[in-house]
């Protein structure tokens, strides 16, 4: 097979991947907004909680802190400070913007912050 042959197997190989990670992220992305857009707390709770891992780091960041907030206010789950710490600063990690003004803001806090999310309903 001729160097040229090769290259353009090699090439239309990468844009055949490059196709597929985009649609996997949009697919992703938009999962995240269906669950975001429910107003059934318990069910997006848990399709959040499935596709925590999945996508880059901006889809993992947005995800987590999406799921922490759930968590500090017990929106359609059993609140739990300690997890949604956890969750939110793994979001800050991941460059997550709003996780990283939360920790910032709350990190001292005995609540991070729950008595706000809960207040201003933040879901």
């Amino acid at each position: 097979m001729s160097t040229l042959k090769t290259y353009k197997r090699s090439n239309n190989a990468e844009v055949e991947f490059d196709n597929a990670k985009n649609q996997y992220l949009a697919a992703i992305d938009k999962l995240f907004k269906v669950a975001c857009a429910s107003d059934d707390h318990a069910k997006a709770f848990k399709i959040l909680e499935k596709i925590q891992d999945e996508g880059d780091n901006r889809t993992k960041g947005t995800i987590k802190f999406k799921l922490g907030i759930l968590l500090l206010g017990g929106f359609g789950c059993t609140k739990n400070i300690n997890e949604a710490q956890k969750l939110i600063k793994e979001a800050s990690k991941h460059g997550h913007t709003h996780a990283s003004v939360l920790v910032k803001t709350y990190n001292s806090s005995a609540d991070f912050g729950a008595s706000v999310v809960i207040k201003d309903k933040m879901v």
